[in-house]
């Protein structure tokens, strides 16, 4: 009914129209556009699992010349950023974490623990305190400081644990040099708490807090972009490792497209865990290290057949450290930029 050319089959064979005399119905309209613009449908599911279950098998399968059993690699990347905008969209993710390093910066915490090392850092001060004689006193102020600073502060007793929070309240030994240089001053309830701040190191909390608020604004605007030049630049650390072999370019790049979108899915994955269990980063973090890094692995040997499980780590070593060397290149860009615009708000 497209281009009048008489059917022999299910699909036309000059414009590809599937054989369907039916109304056009809201169904059928939506489910066609899901087909053809978000691969939504059974091959999309079925390529979603090969690349999760069988780590390779994909790149082996298209290099082959099999391209109608699974979805473009290229296409497959497209749809998963496509569902972790729309969700970073929906959940507000940006908003969530320009405010968590508002907090971050703002937490007493941290910025005691900055107070502290704005003393230490002059020669002198430092000097006085390695030398100075310890006392033994009421302090209220974050427990956290016995852990960033063990040399300095031994907790006796815990007398109220507010979780970490400024109101802490211990009894430690302490260099009477924090004491005798104002450091720390004593109120009313006998306690020693840390003194304000000096506005300097104020002013570098809120520069620090500006710049990381700019960098994650420019790193969600172009993520899409910054995780599909991932791709190229993998396969550009594929070529210098595997350069002996002289294999084809776009083995490699077929390759870091299905590795690209394994790691695209793992990080969903792992925002869905966040969203719904919130799990601590130090469960999270290694989470994906480990499993992009073992999936990388056997990827390896299975596209690449390596004769050793030991060449193939090594190879997987190498690759890792050549490719997150570009991205931290990407994210020392990024600070570049944030810094500039920063400076150009304040000028």
């Amino acid at each position: 009914m497209n281009c009048g050319t008489e059917l022999n089959g299910e699909y036309c064979h000059m414009c590809g129209q599937h054989d369907s005399t039916s109304k056009l119905s809201i169904k059928s309209f939506i489910s066609d556009y899901l087909d053809n613009a978000f691969l939504w449908d059974s091959q999309f599911l079925k390529t979603i699992w090969l690349m999760i279950s069988r780590p390779g098998f994909l790149t082996k399968e298209f290099l082959a010349g099999k391209f109608v059993s699974q979805e473009n690699p290229l296409k497959l990347n497209m749809f998963l950023l496509f569902v972790f905008i729309t969700l970073c969209i929906l959940f507000k993710t940006t908003d969530k974490l320009s405010n968590t390093m508002h907090d971050i910066t703002a937490d007493d915490r941290v910025i005691s623990a900055m107070h502290i090392n704005s003393f230490l850092d002059d020669d002198s001060h430092l000097a006085a305190t390695l030398n100075s004689s310890r006392d033994t006193v009421l302090l209220q102020a974050p427990l956290s400081l016995a852990e960033t600073h063990p040399d300095y502060f031994k907790v006796v007793e815990i007398i109220e644990d507010a979780s970490g929070a400024s109101k802490d309240r211990w009894v430690a030994i302490v260099p009477h040099t924090f004491i005798d240089e104002g450091v720390f001053v004593q109120n009313s309830d006998d306690y020693y708490c840390i003194s304000d701040a000096p506005e300097n190191l104020l002013d570098i909390l809120r520069l620090m807090n500006d710049v990381g608020v700019k960098m994650l604004e420019i790193t969600m605007e172009y993520l899409p972009i910054i995780l599909l030049l991932t791709a190229p630049l993998l396969s550009f650390s594929l070529h210098l490792v595997w350069r002996k072999q002289k294999l084809p370019n776009i083995n490699h790049l077929i390759f870091s497209l299905h590795y690209t979108a394994f790691v695209v899915l793992l990080i969903i994955f792992i925002y869905l865990l966040y969203l719904i269990f919130s799990p601590p980063n130090e469960l999270l973090e290694p989470l994906f290290t480990v499993a992009s890094c073992v999936y990388l692995t056997i990827a390896f040997r299975e596209v690449y057949a390596t004769t050793s499980w030991l060449k193939t780590i090594i190879k997987a070593f190498i690759t890792s450290m050549i490719y997150f060397s570009i991205l931290a290149f990407i994210f020392v860009c990024i600070f570049i930029a944030a810094c500039f615009v920063i400076a150009n708000q304040m000028a």
